[in-house]
């Protein structure tokens, strides 16, 4: 968000205490109120900083509290303390930094603090009940093994014709949602379960084993795919794989990665989506990691999962993954 944006956030707030510079607003803490590290619960001095991004997501840290976030997530961390309804202010504040619905929704909320993740969704286990373990036989012909849909746990919804992969939170590894890919002719071809908000999560964050370098791939079967390839060669002591559900990634997937990854190797789709979506991506990384890309032979595959597909070893162009420059 530019100055003016921050500004005008500022002022429907009522903060006081504000100074400008070239790449940062300074104001009095908003959350002084209700978070320790303040003289008497209040700021007296311009203690937090909101980052000047035109072309983005500012970024708020206060020096007295720690408080770390972005500036939507402050603001619906204070309307959590204030018992009051900030959605509109939110809203303007994704307009403000022009970005779409889903990078929105991953700035509401502070999912960094333990108080903020009664914002996130938990489900019952009781809610798979309902859904045949396994998949349907169109999943094993792509190449996906039975052992592969054991270990993500996929089922199969026979009533919405739709082959289910639960979705679970890394750390504790709780039930978030699902997603559901059709196997018919349906203009949906992925179905998100419980409203499952998928720019929270990393499909595969919850997985167990995690090499210090991180596949980034885009859709679900091309994260079951590369996670197979990976696995079927005994590299995963060193890959892991995860999904964005998307060609584009949120801010708080973003830091997700860098939180989770020492070296990141974008395969994302090859069209126009995946190459805009890589670039986007690898501008956003490589100023925090080191950032590779996965070249595609020339004339096959629209994706790794149809690279396997066709019977070709992805798995050697992982390991052919160049460093990228954006």
């Amino acid at each position: 968000m530019d100055k003016d944006g921050i500004l005008h956030v500022l002022e429907i707030l009522e903060v006081d205490k504000i100074r400008t510079f070239s790449s940062n607003v300074m104001c009095a803490c908003f959350l002084a109120d209700f978070r320790s590290g303040h003289s008497s619960w209040s700021d007296h001095a311009d203690s937090m900083g909101i980052s000047i991004n035109p072309e983005g997501i500012s970024l708020v840290n206060c020096f007295a509290c720690g408080y770390k976030g972005t500036l939507a997530q402050a603001v619906s961390s204070l309307g959590r303390h204030e018992e009051k309804d900030y959605s509109a202010l939110i809203k303007q504040i994704g307009k403000l930094e022009e970005l779409d619905p889903e990078t929105v929704a991953a700035s509401v909320g502070d999912y960094d603090d333990s108080e903020a993740k009664l914002e996130e969704t938990v489900l019952d286990e009781s809610v798979l009940e309902s859904w045949i373990p396994g998949a349907h036989q169109s999943i094993i012909d792509r190449g996906l093994t039975k052992e592969t849909l054991r270990a993500w746990d996929t089922r199969w919804d026979a009533e919405l014709k739709r082959v289910v992969v639960p979705m679970r939170r890394s750390g504790d590894n709780a039930l978030v949602g699902a997603v559901g890919r059709t196997v018919i002719d349906h203009p949906v071809t992925y179905y998100n379960y419980w409203n499952f908000s998928k720019a929270l999560y990393l499909c595969g964050e919850h997985m167990p084993k995690r090499g210090p370098e991180g596949i980034v791939v885009e859709g679900l079967l091309d994260t079951l795919a590369v996670w197979q390839a990976v696995k079927e060669e005994e590299l995963d002591s060193y890959y892991a794989v995860v999904g964005l559900l998307g060609s584009s990634a949120s801010e708080y997937q973003v830091r997700k990665l860098v939180r989770f990854f020492d070296e990141i190797v974008l395969f994302l789709d090859n069209d126009t989506a995946g190459w805009t979506g890589q670039r986007k991506l690898a501008k956003a990384l490589q100023k925090r990691t080191i950032v590779k890309g996965i070249r595609y032979p020339e004339r096959i595959g629209g994706d790794p999962a149809d690279l396997m597909a066709s019977g070709y070893k992805i798995e050697e162009l992982i390991k052919k993954a160049d460093l990228l420059v954006v």
